[in-house]
């Protein structure tokens, strides 16, 4: 009915690598038979005769070359330090081996990051709008000034160097009551090896999660820079985006002081007023479908919009916390949630729930 993905692969049990070449146990066996058969009907023998004469062979052959825990006739080239230094297996003990392997396993997993915003996200004409929240004097959040908005998500090249992704903003904001910061893309640019939980920037699917501003610090000793929060969900041509800004206080580390609801649409024009529109326009939303668990209770906000509920801390510090994003698109329903133990710095999931709306009205999650 619906599923949940999740920004960190499941954990395997490490396994046996050698750094000898060798044969796989496919190639070893079936070598061993073919040989077996081909000097049993030779000699004359039975067929019984020959299929034990084969299976001792390959396993003599699989005993004496052991394979690379893979299967694979040795192993590949393994390139290192950026593909300046070429070394193979003979040349590495097992734990420089397994180090190896385990670095290009992680750059493969950062160049998955990647893909992911490619495909859904990477555009260099997303236009729509922008709503500004900020609290009132007796702590009540209220919607302040709207505006028309667009943004940009592209790829860039750098000779010798990866590929980036660069994120630029646009605001008609002249005259709007909204702290500055606000207006600025969370991050700038960013290279696949920071799309890690521990740096805080990661995408799972249709959803993302980053960050930007100050390390995580001691409740009597706040960081003096602002953090910004930003998850999204992009569907087909329609995104949503929600940034969250915290201010260092002397109460808390961090303190929620404003934070924006975009809308867009690629090449979506300058309307900031989505009427009629499916994936923006209609009912108000109707909570997270998998709130997720968190500490500190009171120290998070709700927020119901048309079509979209989101839920986030109020304050910074330790704690098991999340920023959550429900949205309904048209027919079908997505949440996205970035968990973290610190609100600033390196998080330990983005999920992704997916469901039918229609579904996710009579199904509770089930995983």
């Amino acid at each position: 009915l619906g599923r949940r993905r999740s920004s960190q692969p499941p954990q395997r049990s490490p396994r046996r690598l050698f750094s000898g070449r060798g044969i796989s146990p496919g190639l070893g066996l079936g070598s061993g038979l073919g040989l077996g058969l081909g000097l049993g009907f030779g000699l004359g023998q039975g067929f019984i005769a020959m299929l034990r004469l084969g299976l001792g062979l390959g396993l003599g052959l699989l005993l004496l070359s052991p394979c690379d825990g893979f299967g694979r006739v040795g192993l590949r080239p393994l390139r290192l330090a950026r593909g300046a230094l070429r070394m193979s297996e003979d040349d590495l003990s097992d734990d420089e081996l397994l180090a190896a392997l385990r670095a290009e396993k992680q750059a493969t997993q950062d160049n998955w990051q990647l893909s992911q915003l490619k495909t859904w996200h990477v555009a260099d004409d997303w236009r729509g709008s922008t709503q500004v929240f900020l609290p009132n004097d007796d702590g009540a959040w209220k919607a302040a000034d709207s505006f028309s908005s667009s943004s940009a998500f592209t790829i860039n090249r750098p000779a010798g160097s990866p590929q980036e992704l660069v994120v630029t903003e646009q605001n008609d904001a002249a005259g709007a009551d909204v702290p500055a910061r606000l207006l600025d893309p969370t991050v700038a640019k960013l290279t696949p090896a920071l799309l890690r939980a521990a740096a805080g920037y990661q995408a799972v699917a249709k959803g993302y999660s980053f960050w930007s501003g100050g390390d995580a610090a001691a409740m009597d000793a706040p960081p003096a820079d602002e953090v910004m929060l930003e998850v999204g969900i992009a569907v087909e041509d329609a995104r949503v985006r929600l940034k969250a800004l915290y201010a260092p206080v002397p109460e808390a580390p961090h303190k929620l002081t404003a934070f924006a609801i975009v809308r867009e649409r690629r090449n979506g024009g300058d309307a900031a007023v989505w009427e009629g529109d499916a994936a923006f326009d209609g009912a108000t939303g109707k909570g997270l479908y998998d709130p997720p668990s968190v500490s500190g209770e009171g120290a998070d906000i709700s927020l119901y919009e048309k079509r979209l509920t989101l839920r986030l801390p109020t304050v910074g510090g330790s704690q098991i916390g999340a920023v959550s994003l429900d949205w309904t698109a048209d027919t079908m329903r997505y949440q996205v949630d970035r968990k973290f133990r610190e609100l600033a710095g390196g998080l330990t999931s983005v999920e992704l729930v997916e469901i039918s709306a229609a579904d996710a009205e009579i199904h509770p999650p089930d995983w």
